[in-house]
């Protein structure tokens, strides 16, 4: 390690997946899980995050026993994955971590495809999803919450770095993937346009991101000579400073009621929420235009049409909140002695005018929301 060479770790991190879940689900968790060793593999190690079927012939393993780290199957009516740690509280070390992954998950992904990808991918026009599509979305869930697991916080900053028309960009979208953090609460990328995908562009965040990997960096490398915890500090606030102002690199805390910073908002994209909405806007409108063409005879009794409707609802709303967040909204950094970012700024008055401005004509421009057929 010290010669600079990759080192297997002498304690790797390892899951054990539930052996009861659906065909094709553990080849998509098992890829969520093992997208994190590429970040570590970049501060030195290989193969630090493992994935192993829950051992069939070993008496001392219990998926109940809180020093192993399990991915579990939840024959509930969820739709939500979840996860949790177990920290020593002496030392802040992770000893254990839980996902769980409810079978209603499929319910939700389908229709978050269909509604946010329909325009761009043709792939996601169905009621039932192909096997392929439907494990790509799984993974990229479970690489998010195995970020969780791993000790990063959510970080809504993260999809707010990107400039809203470089998620139109094959070249950019394929290095950065859709947003700098997929510790964000992301969507699909709702920015891309019919005939986006045909050139490369990339639809949703499968991979950590830029800001990920600097979190690992920042969490796992070890400090050399460091014979303390106290004597890290100074290489650690080395590393933090050598990105400081740069917005691939900024975090910003989860909102406990009212969001100030409107870049901490969950379920958006792109640096420039009017843009963002306007694309966004656009592709529903197309959306529910093709709905009935693309559901066909799929949805007899229109329980997939009634998804899609909320869907729609719910995404709209989250896109008129992160727009309407800009009307008195304040950039707020965590700044430290010695910074040279600002503590706050007010959203400039142009952005709140055009923010404002948007909000007013959407109100008079929805009428394609309305399937009188």
């Amino acid at each position: 390690f010290a010669a600079g060479q990759l080192s297997e770790p002498v304690r790797p991190i390892v899951f054990y997946v539930d052996d009861t879940f659906p065909a094709g689900w553990y080849d998509a968790i098992r890829q969520g899980v093992l997208s994190w060793n590429a970040a570590f593999e970049k501060i030195g190690y290989r193969d630090v995050v493992q994935v192993r079927p829950y051992p069939k012939d070993d008496p001392s393993f219990d998926p109940n026993d809180i020093k192993f780290s399990c991915i579990k199957y939840a024959c509930t009516m969820g739709e939500n994955l979840s996860s949790s740690t177990r920290v020593d509280p002496r030392s802040g070390e992770i000893l254990s971590a839980t996902i769980c992954i409810p079978h209603n998950v499929a319910t939700r992904i389908r229709t978050d495809l269909f509604v946010q990808l329909g325009a761009a991918d043709p792939e996601a026009r169905h009621v039932k999803l192909s096997p392929a599509l439907f494990a790509r979305a799984l993974a990229a869930d479970v690489a998010r919450h195995t970020g969780a697991c791993l000790g990063l916080a959510v970080n809504y900053a993260g999809s707010q770095a990107i400039p809203t028309d470089s998620l139109r960009s094959p070249s950019f979208t394929q290095r950065y993937g859709i947003s700098a953090s997929i510790m964000d609460a992301l969507p699909y990328n709702f920015v891309a346009q019919p005939g986006d995908k045909e050139r490369g562009v990339v639809l949703m965040q499968e991979r950590p991101g830029v800001y990920d990997e600097y979190v690992v960096d920042w969490l796992y490398r070890p400090v050399a000579g460091a014979a303390t915890p106290e004597a890290e500090i100074p290489e650690l606030d080395r590393r933090i400073a050598l990105h400081r102002g740069d917005p691939m690199y900024l975090y910003t805390p989860t909102p406990v009621s009212v969001a100030l910073d409107p870049r901490a908002m969950p379920y958006n994209l792109g640096d420039d929420p009017v843009r963002t909405s306007a694309y966004e806007f656009a592709n529903y409108a197309y959306v529910m235009q093709h709905a009935d063409e693309w559901i066909g005879t799929e949805d007899k009794d229109y329980t997939f049409r009634s998804l899609v409707q909320a869907s729609v609802m719910n995404q709209l709303y989250y896109s008129f909140v992160s727009v309407s967040a800009n009307l008195g909204g304040i950039y707020l950094n965590e700044k430290h002695v010695g910074d040279p970012v600002e503590a706050y700024r007010s959203v400039p008055k142009e952005r709140q005018r055009e923010a404002l401005q948007f909000l007013l004509g959407q109100l008079d421009d929805l009428d394609w929301l309305d399937n009188e057929g």
